[in-house]
């Protein structure tokens, strides 16, 4: 089965830092030429920096390069980005400051077998998905942080900036295993899910992902229902609620079809199953109300729960 960086489209990369406990994503578009996307690094003390290709001007040149080599994979990116130093909303257009230069130079060895396709879904859910172990340098600046630990490495789509709705959960926990997880479509149906411990990655299929907050602000908790499959039985019920009150990272961009905006979060999550801790990312992408430009809504500071 070919891997996300082997095949042309998205794929993105989602990694959860075993040292520091920095969560780095990264999202590219593979062709001919591989282009970048969007990277985000959330470092563990609250820093946030930021690149996203649809809010920046012509004259930012990022580089970025990744090679497969047998089952080993590398990927390094060099780039400027925004720094948010508390929870932010940024809207397409307005004017923001890329000046922190990033570097990111990561090996990726696989832990398990890539998921293979899932039948029950049109699109084969998350086929080629795959967790890889982690090693590298994350630098902002002149300062050079080691990074050791899990990364999810996929090609659904999902990061796409045509994707216009969804939400997805990327995990790793103490124990080394780890998750993902995409919310079922419509109340009462299923979304693709897998879950990997050891050399093993199981297919899987999400009933439940459900996210409470206040709308465009930070998501307080979550609880996800990961179910067995009829080739496998048995499940995982993971719970999980915001790491940090400063940490909060949403896009709002006009729709492809011109008629709304859409808002692509990202927070930072704490998560448990079964008495074992972990943290990932979770990602929320949907429809803003409002017709117009919508306002840039301020941070704001969730209630405790």
């Amino acid at each position: 089965m070919a891997t996300a960086a082997e095949v042309g489209g998205s794929a993105d990369l989602v990694l959860m830092d075993d040292v520091s406990g920095t969560v780095v994503t990264i999202a590219v578009t593979r062709g001919r030429r591989t282009s970048l996307d969007r990277v985000l690094v959330f470092m563990a003390d609250g820093v946030t920096l930021w690149y996203d290709r649809d809010f920046v001007t012509a004259s930012h040149h990022p580089d970025v390069s990744w090679t497969v080599d047998g089952r080993a994979q590398r990927v390094r990116v060099s780039v400027h980005t925004a720094q948010d130093l508390e929870p932010a909303e940024h809207l397409a257009g307005a004017d923001e400051e890329f000046r922190v230069p990033v570097t990111l130079d990561l090996s990726l060895g696989p832990i398990s077998l890539p998921v293979p396709r899932q039948r029950a879904f049109a699109d084969g859910g998350l086929a080629g998905s795959q967790v890889y172990r982690a090693t590298g340098s994350v630098a902002a600046g002149s300062v050079v942080a080691s990074v050791r630990g899990q990364a999810w490495v996929g090609a659904t789509g999902f990061a796409a900036s045509g994707n216009e709705g969804g939400t997805r959960l990327q995990a790793a926990f103490q124990d080394g295993s780890s998750m993902l997880a995409t919310a079922p479509p419509t109340p009462g149906d299923v979304g693709p899910g897998a879950f990997q411990e050891h050399t093993e990655t199981t297919p899987l299929t999400v009933s439940a992902l459900h996210v409470e907050g206040p709308p465009r602000r930070i998501p307080t908790r979550m609880i996800c229902q990961l179910d067995g499959t009829l080739q496998r039985e048995g499940g995982y019920t993971v719970l999980g609620g915001y790491r940090s009150l400063d940490q909060h990272l949403a896009f709002v961009r006009a729709s492809s079809d011109g008629q709304g905006w859409v808002r692509r979060a990202f927070t930072p999550y704490d998560v448990a199953r079964s008495g074992v801790t972990g943290f990932g990312l979770l990602e929320q992408v949907g429809r803003v109300s409002s017709p117009d430009a919508p306002p840039v809504v301020g941070t704001g500071i969730p209630e405790t729960f």
